[in-house]
């Protein structure tokens, strides 16, 4: 995520976990120092460009999706 602790983006990720909504964040160069003090806070911070980050993203994504209804679903009217 792009952004300085004291910005606007940190002030929806401070209400984000406030509300408990998940928060990830991306590195890349020249990103601002956002990211870097949010993962020191716990935070998942991923790069984009390394395989590995890519599949812990779909891992977490993955869980917070409900499961796949099975059986057919029933439509009363």
């Amino acid at each position: 995520m792009e952004g300085s602790s004291s910005g606007g983006t940190a002030h929806t990720v401070r209400l984000a976990r406030r509300l408990g909504r998940p928060v990830w964040a991306v590195r890349w160069p020249g990103a601002g120092g956002l990211a870097r003090i949010l993962e020191g806070e716990g935070i998942l911070a991923l790069d984009p460009f390394s395989p590995a980050d890519l599949r812990r993203l779909a891992e977490t994504l993955a869980g917070l999706s409900p499961p796949p209804r099975r059986g057919p679903i029933r439509l009363d009217l």
